[in-house]
């Protein structure tokens, strides 16, 4: 009869043991579970921020692009003012030669 108490306290011990064996694995699954949020979480924040560094990298290149236009464009303007100054200075130089054969 003893015996049989014994073998029957191993056994409850071994269920209560399987239990908290049980809830302690579903305790952890609970955290897993909640950690994968956390990461999925992250992980669209993350994707947001590339969606906004991406958008930032397109409208700086726009820009770059619109400045190297510009660039372009004073370049020309710049050429254009020193030709119409070379010829600026020919035309004065043409007048200094005519008033000079006028006074003769």
């Amino acid at each position: 009869m003893f015996s049989k108490e014994l073998q029957e306290l191993d056994h409850n011990t071994v269920i209560y043991m399987i239990d908290e064996l049980q809830d302690q694995l579903d305790e952890t699954k609970g955290q897993l579970d909640e950690t994968k949020g956390q990461l999925d979480e992250t992980k669209g924040q993350l994707d947001e921020a590339k969606g906004q560094l991406d958008e930032t990298k397109d409208q700086l290149d726009e820009t770059k692009g619109q400045l190297d236009e510009a660039n372009a464009t004073i370049s020309e303007k710049d050429a254009a003012i020193s030709m119409k100054d070379a010829t600026i200075a020919d035309l004065q130089l043409k007048i200094k030669e005519l008033e000079s054969r006028l006074s003769k």
